[in-house]
């Protein structure tokens, strides 16, 4: 028995008219699933791995390493109150405490503290202030010349650094003191007040210039 051969199903010719339920079963056929192939085991562990790097946070940088730096020590050096002879309690008193006030400003941006001995070597003892770096100084020759019409006020103030070990000073510093005034213009205490902070400035300034490096 002869099969007769399979005929492809006829399209419709061009500008032939489609039945519209014809149409409207073509628009609402359902799409054919899309065949995909199977992933390989290599396959699936990479891409589990790229989801676990989308998913989880960067990794932590390296915390900064905190640097203590310390403090250089303070290198100490010691007053001893001056001596004074025959000079008015107000300007040895002021002399002194403003010589005290200038040197600690000047301390705070530098390395040096300065300590005062209020009672001299009379705790500490001369060995034990010998073998560090100290300051005294004196008040003399104070006299106030007063006349009618003005007062002269004249004294002399001097300022010894020693280092430690040295008998001797490293340093000396002598001052002149001359100043006169006409009393109608200002007064003794004034005046006394003005001598006292100068002679404290210049002294001040001559012991931080000489200071020892170390």
């Amino acid at each position: 028995m002869i099969t007769p051969p399979l005929e492809a199903p006829q399209l419709p010719s061009q500008g032939k008219n489609i039945p519209l339920t014809d149409l409207l079963k073509l628009r609402q056929a359902p799409a054919l699933p899309e065949e995909r192939l199977p992933l390989a085991p290599a396959d699936k562990l990479a891409l589990a791995n790229l989801a676990k790097e989308e998913l989880s946070p960067p990794p932590p940088g390296p915390k900064p390493i905190d640097v203590l730096r310390e403090a250089p020590p303070q290198r100490k050096v010691y007053i001893l109150p001056f001596t004074t002879l025959m000079v008015p309690g107000v300007v040895a008193e002021g002399v002194f405490d403003d010589f005290v006030d200038l040197l600690n400003e000047a301390s705070e941006s530098g390395g040096t503290e300065f300590v005062i001995l209020k009672s001299g070597t009379k705790k500490v003892g001369h060995d034990w202030l010998a073998s560090r770096t100290y300051v005294t100084g004196e008040l003399f020759g104070y006299v106030e010349d007063s006349g009618c019409c003005s007062t002269e006020i004249r004294a002399r103030a001097r300022v010894h650094l020693f280092r430690p070990g040295q008998p001797s000073p490293v340093f000396d510093y002598e001052m002149p003191v001359k100043e006169m005034f006409d009393h109608d213009r200002s007064t003794l205490d004034q005046e006394r007040t003005r001598i006292s902070r100068r002679v404290a400035e210049t002294l001040s300034v001559q012991v931080l210039k000489h200071l020892p490096a170390d």
